[in-house]
């Protein structure tokens, strides 16, 4: 299966940890992580596969997955505060700045910038090395997550990664 990139969204909680959790839930639910599905597509849309869930619980899917894990959030297990295996940290304040130029994105920032990949043309900022500079802090070694904001409020939590096995 190898390693894949993850992006979902979430509706936002005070802790993101609870947002995780109910995350790995839903997703597990709806059977998308492999073995259950063998293509996922991210982030999840209502025309996204959802066979159901074929294993008993979010960890014999976990260890069904095998040494290549699930490919999904499911193999992001809890909220740290600093970049580790398995788990989803803080994306820092000096990235949402140099990405979206705010420290309060909005979903459709997110879904151009992010997901699309169309960096915010400035002439202070190499596209070609603010792309690795978040490879290295994104893709390595879970994951990390950042509040999303409609009408200047909080209101979607945006988990993003690399999952490998």
């Amino acid at each position: 299966m190898g390693s894949q990139p993850y992006y979902y969204f979430c509706e936002f909680q005070e802790d993101a940890d609870i947002a995780l959790q109910q995350l790995r839930q839903h997703e597990f639910e709806q059977g998308r992580y492999y073995p259950a599905a063998t293509h996922l597509d991210f982030p999840p849309n209502p025309a996204s596969v959802a066979c159901g869930a074929q294993h008993s619980s979010v960890e014999e899917a976990f260890k069904a997955g095998g040494p290549e894990g699930t490919g999904s959030i499911l193999d992001i297990q809890r909220i740290s505060t600093t970049p580790e295996q398995m788990t989803s940290s803080p994306l820092p304040t000096e990235f949402l700045l140099r990405f979206f130029r705010t420290e309060t994105p909005t979903r459709d920032m997110v879904e151009s910038i992010i997901i699309r990949e169309e960096l915010i043309d400035e002439d202070d900022i190499d596209p070609l090395d603010a792309w690795d500079d978040f490879a290295d802090l994104v893709w390595t070694p879970g994951g990390c997550h950042f509040v999303v904001y409609a009408d200047d409020q909080p209101s979607e939590i945006f988990f993003m990664g690399y999952v490998s096995g």
